[in-house]
């Protein structure tokens, strides 16, 4: 959890709010309200899918697989003082590709959980605009999204 203060550009009033994203361009409402002024504003913070460049693919995955990557090197680690604590061969074959397998799998299984979040948010971000055409006029009308893309989501339903 991270604290965010923002200014209001109205009325100067400090917006104090939490968020449970660690990084910008988490997906969620790319708007914020002033609790004094009550003007809207935009939150560079959060995107909604609609508004995703492939350099947010890039970073939103590469983090993620950054991740996935110290918590394996993390569990190699452990691994190998579990096995040194046990007394195991380390010149054994067998155990280096016991190890080897195991944190292959467990990395593929990081990297699926990682997917089905995105999937998720993909998701979730879609019913808001799709249901919402208010909101996807006021995505539109502050130029954060293209007018092929705001065109695409007025035809569904």
């Amino acid at each position: 959890m991270i604290y965010i203060t923002k200014k209001c550009g109205k009325c100067n009033y400090k917006i104090v709010g939490r968020r449970s994203g660690y990084m910008p361009g988490s997906m969620g409402r790319p708007f914020i309200q002033c609790p004094k002024c009550k003007t809207w504003q935009i939150d560079k913070e959060y995107k909604e899918y609609i508004m995703w460049k492939p350099i947010d693919y890039i970073i939103y995955f590469g983090a993620n697989i950054l991740g996935n990557i110290v918590i394996i090197f993390f569990l190699a680690i452990m691994l190998s003082l579990i096995a040194g604590t046990l007394g195991l061969d380390f010149n054994n074959n067998t155990l280096h590709i016991t190890f080897s397998l195991a944190l292959i799998i467990i990395f593929i299984l990081l990297l699926r959980s990682t997917y089905n979040t995105f999937l998720k948010e993909k998701e979730a971000s879609d019913e808001r605009v799709i249901k919402d055409k208010d909101y996807l006029k006021l995505l539109h009308d502050s130029h954060l999204i293209t007018e092929e893309k705001y065109l695409e989501y007025k035809a569904k339903k």
